[in-house]
């Protein structure tokens, strides 16, 4: 099959790239899918080449959604994890401040029942509750 190129750089560029001996077996429905492979954007694409005295090096930034499956699948899967630990913490940080909150209000109930445990309050080893 014959190549015929097109007015999309990025689609030719692909295609072109195919080796000559591979490219000439490919069906017309193969190229469009290679094409179509290669039309796919991001929302950001920046390519930066950047000159140096022996060599070049080049930065490229893509920003866009992601929709390799493997990491999609990976995302739900951490996602999923990250939110038990969330829901776990909150859980035991309820937890402690309904024991806190118990503690105070068994404190308050004692103190106002009149019955001392212990000699004095916990004004009487906490100053600065004066």
């Amino acid at each position: 099959m014959s190549f015929r190129p097109n007015n999309d750089i990025l689609a030719d560029f692909v295609v072109n790239e195919v080796p000559a001996g591979v490219r000439t077996t490919l069906t017309e429905e193969q190229i469009r899918a290679v094409r179509s492979a290669a039309k796919k954007r991001h929302a950001v694409d920046v390519r930066l080449a950047i000159p140096l005295v022996f060599t070049q090096i080049y930065f490229v930034v893509l920003v866009g959604k992601d929709t390799r499956s493997e990491t999609v699948e990976q995302f739900r899967e951490r996602r999923s994890k990250a939110g038990f630990q969330l829901t776990s913490a909150a859980a035991a940080l309820i937890a402690a401040g309904a024991v806190v909150v118990g503690a105070v209000a068994l404190y308050i109930v004692k103190s106002r029942a009149g019955i001392n445990i212990f000699p004095g309050h916990v004004r009487d080893f906490l100053p600065f509750l004066n």
